[in-house]
């Protein structure tokens, strides 16, 4: 039979208070921190479940910002493209003003050198740069992707971005694919400056020269349109799978939040009830350890 001392049981009630202690404790831990899962004892299962949803948070995030990142260059690209069209459409409509007769040698050298601005902005709007780097220059480190003669500086190279698991998207244009490559007929440097150069020399072979560049220039604009649509079909596919990563984003915080958060109701009515529990308990306790003959020899 086992015996009972007054020591004994004073270490019985002081066993439970504190074990009541520490549930009151760990429920406004939890309540502070809105947390249930504060360390991995708390639930190990849980937690595993927690840490796997969120290193897939951190990869679907990383796909967000890598499609909001594309999306800027493409954006980039596209205003580079609807100038490039503008300027270049311009410098047709020049180029049909100086097949006139009636212009006189002047009036050609103005509208020569209408042309040429209209290159010199075009080089401007090739060598656009998006976080410091030309749009157009492929992945070279260069400082712009057009020299001031209108050859190509960059290289061949796609610039992408990955917004889903295993899913690059290029997001790059070369220069080449905008404007022709270097010593091609229709590259539109080359044709724009052939254009002006003809308009001011004159001559009998003038018209021939314009309407030959002529034709060479409308090349040079549908290889923009395409581009021009190009870019728009990659914003489209970039736009959609960002979505879709940003929806699957915020499904992994919805699970991750049921996983780790506390039900705050239920975790409040528990720390009631456990508080209730610890002063019954502290009742109960002054009730069974009784007076020893030690107090009585204070």
């Amino acid at each position: 039979m086992t015996r009972v001392t007054q020591r004994s049981v004073s270490a019985t009630m002081l066993g439970g208070l504190q074990a009541n202690l520490r549930r009151m404790q760990d429920l406004q831990q939890q309540l502070s921190s809105g947390k249930r899962l504060t360390r991995p004892s708390d639930d190990p299962v849980d937690t595993s479940a927690a840490m796997q949803l969120r290193s897939e948070l951190r990869r679907t995030e990383q796909h967000v910002r890598n499609a909001d990142d594309g999306l800027a260059w493409l954006g980039t690209t596209d205003s580079v493209l609807t100038r490039s069209s503008e300027l270049a459409g311009r410098a047709r409509t020049l180029v049909l003003a100086g097949l006139n007769d009636t212009n006189g040698p002047e009036s050609r050298a103005a509208l020569a050198a209408e042309v040429r601005a209209l290159r010199s902005a075009l080089l401007d709007a090739a060598n656009t740069r998006y976080l410091d780097r030309p749009v157009l220059a492929g992945t070279a480190l260069t400082g712009e992707a057009y020299a001031a003669d209108g050859s190509y500086r960059g290289d061949g190279g796609t610039v992408s971005r990955t917004v889903a698991p295993g899913t690059p998207v290029p997001v790059g244009t070369t220069g080449p694919e905008v404007y022709g490559a270097d010593g091609a007929d229709d590259q539109l440097f080359a044709v724009l400056e052939r254009l002006a150069a003809s308009l001011e020399t004159g001559g009998p072979t003038m018209h021939d020269d314009l309407d030959r560049d002529l034709g060479r220039l409308d090349s040079a604009l549908d290889r923009l349109t395409t581009a021009l649509g190009l870019v728009g079909a990659r914003t489209n596919r970039v736009e959609a799978v960002r979505a879709a990563a940003s929806d699957g984003a915020l499904a992994l915080k919805g699970s991750l939040a049921t996983t780790e958060d506390i039900d705050l109701a239920r975790t409040i009515v528990d720390l009631q009830m456990q508080e209730v529990a610890y002063n019954a308990a502290l009742g109960a306790t002054a009730r069974v350890v009784q007076p020893s003959l030690v107090d009585f020899l204070r």
